[in-house]
């Protein structure tokens, strides 16, 4: 999961102008080659 619940990257703009760099920073990333998720719902 991400750390934010929400991140939005993908639909915000002013979430999605900071990079995907910073979307993967955001990522808990506790065990390599793992799927990660989110939980924002403004994908559907």
């Amino acid at each position: 999961m991400t750390k934010l619940k929400k991140p939005n990257f993908f639909s915000d703009k002013n979430q999605s102008v900071q990079g995907l760099d910073w979307y993967l920073s955001d990522v808990n990333k506790t065990f390599d080659n793992n799927i990660s998720s989110e939980s924002s719902t403004h994908y559907t």
